[in-house]
């Protein structure tokens, strides 16, 4: 039996199923090897039995051979018979083993807990030489690690395949974990590129003159650059900018007045349309009473008095001015009933920043003076071609 055969994938777009079989051919080898040791034991305990007046000694002794002999007598009805099913259910990773239940027991975890899927390579070395196995496990946002598939006939390249069907399926962003089978080694150029250069994404460039509205100006706008709000002018400290899955890409900007006090300033993206929010962080200590679970986000939630309603959870990549590489997030986002108010939550790998904001006018913002560089003109929308410069 070749891998193939061990190993069938079923995916649809609502579905997911792995099975994969225990059987290998060693399997007859410990049939025969676990039928003599147990035979002898028999045989042993029979002739004890037979001989009368054996003290309680005689039948003690052998009980770890007798342990031994259950135990690879288990493992290898375990090789003839059992399979393991990985399935996608309810929101839910599960896998589990049948007919025959493994002592390693069932797995059920939640997607929207799952960070990370890897492949870890165990040696272990004893007196009867060294041996290697492999498993798969996920990394979970929580800071968890957790084994997900751990059984002694699945080869690395099994383990890998599954884990690279997983993550397509669930739409995880495959990146290198400390200590991952494989990362940096030469058994697989095509994955190493995979997992290490081709995985650190670059910012989404916008179009000028694509958005409607007045805050185009101020979402297109970088860090150094000056803004006037509220006829002020406040110069940009730090931005943001949230790549979603979805192809919008949010924008929080960190400005400072003249009297040095500074503001948060976040611009919601929904295709060719632009919301500006004033936005504050929430201390930790308030949002207690919120109760949000991102494992299982509730539809709606009350905060100060003000009732907000689940409008977009979000998936992608956060760019940071003065950071080298992104960083994975997630993005709740609940509007109040007159939709004026937002309360924003941010996660990332188990740990989440809360954010209250306030609807700005977009009349209230005004493109200052870069202070670095000067103006960028704004290049006028073209439908028949575009050149580097119209991006930013």
């Amino acid at each position: 039996m070749n891998n193939d055969d061990k190993l069938h994938i079923y995916e649809a777009p609502d579905a997911f199923e792995i099975t994969l079989k225990w059987y290998s051919p060693i399997a007859w080898f410990l049939l025969f090897f676990s039928a003599v040791w147990c035979g002898f034991l028999f045989v042993f305990y029979g002739m004890l039995a037979s001989s009368g007046g054996t003290p309680l000694f005689a039948y003690l002794f052998p009980l770890l051979h007798v342990a031994a002999g259950i135990g690879i007598s288990y493992y290898t009805a375990c090789l003839f018979f059992n399979k393991t099913f990985v399935d996608v259910v309810d929101d839910h990773l599960m896998v589990h083993h049948d007919p025959i239940p493994w002592w390693k027991g069932n797995v059920s975890i939640p997607i929207t807990l799952i960070d990370q899927l890897y492949v870890k390579e165990s040696i272990n070395r004893g007196k009867n030489g060294t041996s290697t196995t492999y498993s798969l496990r996920a990394k979970l946002k929580n800071g968890q690690d957790k084994d997900l598939l751990n059984v002694g006939t699945i080869t690395s390249e099994q383990l890998q395949k599954i884990e690279t069907r997983l993550e397509d399926f669930l739409g995880i962003q495959d990146t290198p974990v400390k200590g991952e089978y494989g990362v940096g080694s030469k058994w697989d150029s095509s994955r190493v590129n995979r997992k290490v250069r081709g995985k650190i994404p670059e910012r989404r460039k916008q179009r000028r003159g694509f958005f409607d509205g007045s805050l185009e100006t101020i979402y297109l706008s970088n860090s150094g650059d000056a803004i006037n709000m509220n006829a002020e002018s406040h110069q940009i400290l730090s931005d943001t900018q949230y790549d979603w899955n979805d192809g919008n890409s949010d924008r929080l900007f960190q400005l400072l007045a003249k009297d040095r006090k500074e503001q948060l300033v976040f611009i919601s993206q929904n295709r060719a349309l632009l919301e500006a929010f004033k936005e504050n962080q929430i201390p930790l200590s308030k949002v207690y009473s919120l109760g949000f679970k991102s494992t299982n986000p509730s539809s709606s939630l009350e905060f100060n008095g003000i009732q907000y309603t689940l409008e977009h959870h979000s998936k992608g990549m956060k760019f940071v001015s003065g950071l080298s590489e992104p960083i994975e997030v997630e993005q709740w986002k609940y509007v109040s009933s007159n939709g004026k108010q937002m309360l924003r939550i941010i996660g990332n790998q188990g740990s989440m920043t809360y954010y209250l904001g306030e609807v700005v006018d977009e009349n209230n913002f005004e493109k200052g003076l870069d202070l670095n560089k000067g103006n960028r003109p704004i290049i006028e929308n073209r439908s028949d071609s575009w050149e580097d410069g119209d991006f930013v």
